[in-house]
């Protein structure tokens, strides 16, 4: 590159030179052994020839296709699935430019194996040819192109389809191997299979038989086979009829000899399944029985049975034997028996002839079981009440209650009817029957059962007089109440304010006093209409009337007359009041509105008492107020003066008078001008003169009484300094008050001294000072200037006056009802008393209480010298009495706190268990050493503890009496559970629906908790056990009886054996087996054999053809032939069970 500038000289222009490569890319080579492989096959690769013209390869990366990499000239790798795969080479040289890398690529087949598959027969006869055919197999990537069969008995052939014939039965593996079309290592695969050769089955039709009976059987179950189950009996019975199975039956139409063929097929499905055996049958007729009619007796008859009456068509009976039940068999054509337990049971006569046949009838013997009167329990009733009564307990075990009858017991007429109604006109006992029958013939036909009906007598109950009384805590007694039935009665208060209780003797704590309506319920427990009785009474709980004073003015002048009111008073009981007044000034007077005249004036403490007409001690109530008598003021400015000017002059008008009242003001006019107020105003005059001063008293005005008066005084000044000083003129003990001079003056000299006289007995110097007097009253503070003039006035003097306020006393008094006042820093009490309190001992020494403020620590505020207070809540509450005294200053209030400790009425209660078991001592006591018991049942004892014994259930009412005060009422209820009536046992069968109802008497109505345990780990928990037992055994149904929340006494327990009798089971056994319509011998006997244990069983058959029969063993001959579904039904003679048991099997009745 040259560059060249503007300039005109020899070196403008200058070369540079600089050299670039350009890349060429490397060429790679990507080198293969095979491109077809198997699959785990190890093929090496390699990139020799790879070249880089301008550089070197410096990296061989290899991607295989199958996710996997390598790097490196040479590598290796196996491909693990059968596919196409693609495989990259990529080369990179050493320019490190975007064409630095080159990919080359190529593919590679990894062979698939094929997959070998034959169809065939599994099974074959012994010399029989069949196909074999391997054109199922496949090659996934490929074609077959070899098929070689090894058959497994030596023989070996190719081909895609053969055939083969086996010489012997027995079991052969066969192999076939194919071949795909590549010379891969994975080329050939190969699968076996079995075949087997039928071995055919050996029929055994059994022995000859000579029958006696129509019915015979043919067993074929000796039959065999080796290699497989045999799938088909067919016998031929040789009169031209077939049948079906491995076992069967079979009716010939005419007596004579048979050849009977049985004809066996294997389910191999070969040539040689099927093979037949014989076998010969000889055929002969039954006597014919009659067992006579059914009969209904009564347990302990004798009954007759006669089997005369049966024949025999081709010969003679020659045995009669008799099964009666109860495992008794009898023999005779005439016989008797007894049966002692009831039942319906099915007596089976058998007749057997000359030659060996038999013959069944069966007479049904009903032995009826009386019937069982009973009736649901009646609790007590009243008079008139209609009273339902309840026969449905009442059954019959084998038949129906065809009639009931009731006897009240009252002289009234007889009721017929399950269920009736009655009402007894008065209170008593009576006796009713219910009388039962059955519906049978028996002489065992009638019942009764009778129970007493408690009718009730009503309780009378007494509350006593009304009642009169100061005390919140109101005494009640019910001890004269009385129950005609000697019933322990319950007693129920209602109080009149809201609240209730229970007891013979209780105490109540009304929360105010008031005039309380009581009313007393008693209570036999029995819950019927004329179970309670009650009384009434009053109580009169006296409250103090309410004392209110109001003046015709607050304040009077002295000489007027003063007006009492107090007719704002109250009683709440309405009654008449007496008013007794103190005036305050020795004089006392009754009356509601009472005047006086007052000479003097003054502050008087009106008190007011008043009196309700009650006669009790808390029938007073005191209040007070202030009534102020005013005087005319006078006022008094001292005598006349001669001073120095420019000195305090001290003017006094201590002497005025405000008469009676406070005087609010003291007003100076000092005569140059200048004017000051206080009792003791001091002034300085700063010039020589005679100034006359004069003094203006001012009092609250009140009504027409005047409020003013003046007086004068001559001050002669001469010239002299003049002291002054300020400071407050009233302030409270210990208060720190600050006295400053530095407004004094001197015309005629200089100040040298200025000195400080505080009015109790002590003194400072200097323009200021401060002090704090340490006791209350009235003092003087003067202070004395001194200048360094010659001459008499060389000095003057200042004098203020100060109050200092004596703080009042605060005194906090507390009473209950008639109780006297008292102080002191805590008082105790009960929630909801009324409480008085009263400030009236406060005091004040240099004033009078002007105010009373009370705080009952309950956010509740009172105003008053006397308040009443009741708190609600128990709790310590702070009371705080504040009093302020007329005096205006920052101490004019003290402050008192009386605590409060307010608790809940203490109720001791009588310890013992809520509940009782009846006949069970409980114990009961009380944390007082001793107390007097008494039960509303009577029963009364002395002691700490007390143990009762209750002897009927009922809710009782235990009363202790401490001291002269009742506790509580403790409420127990005896508790005595009710006789069950359950089952003696249970005689049943599995799956029946067991029902066990419990009866007893329901009168009490006490929840009853009902825990069943059947035995065989199941559990209920209610009143009837329904359950079903699933299987035979002995087991034993427990019941716990008990209540919720019971005492552990309260409890029984009831057991019921239960047996649970193996269900029958029978099998329908048939004579012949193979059965004929039409034939002679064509009657078939069937004959429910018994498995396991007998017992007493009735059977009824039905034959499928519309006709039926009783017995175990009966005979039937259909007349027309065809497939009969018939059914033997099992009932239980004894009735233990209302279950069925039905058994069936289907015949097939062929025709002749």
């Amino acid at each position: 590159m040259t560059v060249e500038d503007d300039s005109q000289s020899l070196c403008k222009q200058t070369r540079s030179v600089h050299n670039m490569f350009i890349n060429t890319p490397p060429v790679p080579r990507l080198n293969l052994s095979k491109t077809i492989a198997a699959v785990g096959e190890t093929l090496t690769l390699n990139a020799e020839g790879s070249i880089d013209s301008d550089g070197d390869i410096i990296e061989y990366a290899w991607d295989f296709g199958d996710m996997a990499t390598a790097s490196g000239e040479e590598v290796t790798h196996e491909w693990q699935a059968p596919g196409t795969y693609t495989i990259r080479l990529r080369v990179t040289d050493d320019a490190d430019l975007s064409n630095s890398a080159v990919i080359e690529e190529t593919q590679i087949i990894i062979n698939a194996p094929p997959v070998a598959q034959a169809t065939y027969r599994a099974i074959i006869a012994a010399q029989e040819e069949v196909p074999f055919d391997g054109a199922v197999s496949s090659d996934p990537d490929g074609t077959i192109r070899k098929y070689v069969w090894n058959m497994g008995d030596g023989a070996e052939k190719e081909g895609e389809k053969i055939t083969h014939a086996y010489a012997d039965p027995g079991l052969y593996t066969v192999r076939l191997t194919v071949t795909d079309n590549t010379d891969t290592a994975n080329n050939t695969t190969f699968t076996t299979f079995e075949v087997r050769v039928n071995q055919p089955p050996v029929p055994m039709a059994g022995d000859d038989q000579i029958v006696n009976s129509s019915l015979v059987k043919f067993d074929g179950s000796a039959s065999s086979d080796t290699d497989d189950p045999i799938i088909d009996y067919v016998w031929d019975f040789g009169d031209g009829v077939s049948q079906q199975g491995k076992t069967v039956s079979h009716v010939y139409a005419l007596p004579g000899t048979y050849t009977a063929t049985l004809t066996v097929t294997d389910a191999s499905q070969t040539l040689s399944a099927k093979q037949s055996d014989t076998v010969q049958i000889t055929v002969n007729h039954p006597p014919i029985a009659d067992a006579g009619g059914s009969q209904v007796i009564s347990p302990g008859e004798t009954v007759t049975l006669d089997g005369n009456f049966s024949t025999d068509p081709d010969g003679e009976i020659t045995t009669y034997q008799w099964n009666v039940g109860e495992n008794v068999e009898l023999d005779g054509a005439r016989v008797e028996y007894q049966y002692d337990q009831p039942g319906i049971y099915q007596v089976r006569l058998t007749v057997t002839d000359n030659v060996g046949a038999t013959g069944v009838d069966y007479a049904i013997i009903t032995v009826n079981a009386p019937p069982v009167a009973d009736f649901y329990p009646i609790p007590r009733v009243a008079p008139g009440q209609v009273v339902k009564f309840d026969g449905s307990w009442s059954h019959d075990p084998d038949g129906a209650i065809s009639r009931a009858v009731w006897d009240f017991g009252d002289d009234t007429p007889p009721q017929e009817g399950v269920t009736a109604e009655h009402a007894f006109a008065a209170p008593g006992r009576y006796s009713v029957t219910l009388s039962v029958e059955d519906n049978s013939s028996a002489s065992a036909h009638t019942a009764a059962k009778t129970r007493v009906v408690e009718v009730n007598y009503a309780p009378k109950a007494e509350a006593g007089n009304d009642i009169r009384t100061c005390e919140q805590n109101v005494k009640f007694d019910a001890s004269q109440s009385v129950d005609p039935d000697g019933d322990p009665l319950n007693y129920f208060w209602d109080f009149g304010d809201g609240e209730r209780g229970q007891g013979r003797s209780v105490e109540h704590a009304y929360a105010k006093p008031g005039i309380y309506p009581v009313s007393l319920t008693v209570d036999d427990g029995q819950k019927v209409s004329n179970s309670q009785a009650y009384a009434t009474l009053t109580a009169y709980v006296n409250a103090p009337p309410d004392a209110e004073i109001r003046l015709g003015r607050p304040s009077v002048c002295a000489g007027e007359l003063a007006l009492f009111d107090a007719s704002q008073s109250s009683d709440l009981e309405k009654g008449r009041l007496r008013y007794v007044w103190d005036l305050g000034d020795g004089v006392a007077v009754e009356g509601i509105n009472p005047v006086r005249e007052y000479t003097e004036g003054g502050d008087y403490r009106i008190r007011l008492t008043v009196s309700d007409d009650s006669g009790l001690a808390c029938n007073t109530t005191e209040t007070e107020t202030m009534l102020h008598v005013v005087d005319a003021p006078i006022a008094r400015a001292g005598d006349d003066q001669t001073v120095c000017a420019n000195s305090l002059v001290e003017f006094d008008g201590a002497a005025s008078t405000g008469g009676g009242r406070r005087i609010k003001s003291y007003e100076w006019e000092f005569g140059d001008g200048q004017f000051g107020v206080g009792v003791n105003p001091g002034h300085v005059y700063a010039e020589a003169g005679d100034y006359t001063t004069r003094l203006l008293i001012t009092v609250a005005g009140d009504g027409e009484c005047s409020n003013a008066s003046e007086d004068e005084v001559v001050i002669h000044v001469m010239a002299a300094p003049i002291a002054m000083f300020s400071v407050p003129k009233a302030a409270c003990v210990g208060e720190s008050l600050a006295f400053d001079a530095n407004a004094s003056t001197s015309s005629n000299g200089k100040i040298t001294e200025l000195t400080w006289d505080f009015g109790d007995e002590t003194s400072a110097t200097g323009a200021t000072a401060s002090h704090a007097y340490q006791a209350p009253g009235t003092y003087r503070a003067a202070l004395r200037l001194q200048t360094d003039a010659t001459g008499v006035c060389n000095s003057s003097e200042y004098a203020e006056t100060i109050v200092i306020n004596a703080v009042p006393t605060a005194v906090i008094q507390v009473a209950a009802a008639d109780h006297a006042p008292v102080s002191g820093e805590s008082y105790a009490t009960e929630r909801q008393t009324v409480l008085r309190f009263s400030g009236a001992t406060s005091s004040d020494t240099d004033g009078h209480i002007a105010a009373y403020r009370w705080d009952f620590g309950d956010g509740s505020q009172a105003n008053g010298a006397f308040v009443s207070h009741q708190y609600e809540t128990p709790g310590d509450y702070p009371v705080m009495l504040e009093v302020t005294d007329n005096s205006g200053t920052a101490c004019q209030s003290a402050r008192s706190v009386m605590r409060i400790q307010v608790r809940e009425p203490q109720i001791q209660a009588i310890a013992g268990p809520d509940n009782a078991c009846v006949g069970l001592a409980a114990t009961y006591q009380v944390s007082a050493e001793s107390a007097e018991w008494q039960v509303n049942d009577g029963t009364t004892a002395t002691g700490k503890e007390f143990e009762k014994t209750f002897e009927r259930p009922g809710v009782y009412q235990i009363q202790a009496k401490v001291g002269a005060d009742w506790m509580p009422v403790k409420e127990v209820t005896a508790l005595e559970l009710p006789e069950l009536r359950l089952p003696a046992r249970l005689d049943i069968f599995p799956n029946d629906s067991v029902a066990i109802q419990p009866a007893y008497d329901k009168s009490s109505g006490l929840p009853l908790l009902f825990q069943w345990e059947m035995g065989d780990g199941a559990t209920l928990n209610a009143e009837r056990a329904e359950h079903v037992y699933t299987q035979p055994g002995d087991y034993t149904a427990q019941l716990l009886l008990t209540m919720p929340d019971a005492p552990e006494c309260l409890q029984k327990i009831y057991t019921i054996p239960v047996t649970v009798h193996t269900p029958p089971q029978v099998e329908i056994q048939t004579e012949p087996k193979e059965k004929f319509a039409g034939g002679a011998r064509d009657a078939i006997v069937f004959t429910a054999a018994m498995q396991g244990k007998a017992a007493e069983w009735n059977y009824r058959w039905n034959f499928g053809d519309g006709e039926d029969a009783p017995g175990q063993s009966v005979s039937h001959a259909y007349r027309k032939s065809g497939t009969y579904a018939v059914t033997v039904t099992l009932s239980d003679a004894l009735l233990r069970t209302s279950q069925t048991y039905t058994f069936s099997q289907e015949i097939e009745v062929k025709p002749r």
